[in-house]
């Protein structure tokens, strides 16, 4: 389904949708270990601790990525912006499913 999606973008936005995700996967590779283990953290602190501070280690995470706009939900849904790519994902223990919207 993403292939046939894909397969009808221009090819300008192809390309910046490519190194969008290769800039997440990268992000995510290196991190993914930590950021789990916040989302985890979370689960068991959350009456104790402030939101904000996970939310700020998360924004700061993608920012060396060149991500910027990023928001995190205590659901752990991230939602980023990167070369006019809004992008959203949700931490699951399952696996990731990825949203991508095209900003004008």
């Amino acid at each position: 389904m993403f292939k046939e999606w894909f397969d009808k973008l221009p090819e300008d936005k192809k390309a910046k949708l490519n190194i969008t995700r290769t800039n997440l996967d990268k992000c995510l590779d290196e991190n993914s270990r930590n950021l789990y283990y916040l989302k985890s953290r979370w689960n068991d602190e959350k009456e104790y601790e402030d939101f904000d501070e996970y939310a700020k280690i998360f924004k700061d995470t993608f920012k060396k990525y060149g991500f910027e706009d990023i928001s995190l939900t205590k659901s752990f849904k991230v939602t980023l912006k990167h070369l006019n790519w809004k992008t959203q994902f949700k931490l699951n223990y399952n696996g990731i499913t990825f949203k991508y919207d095209y900003i004008k």
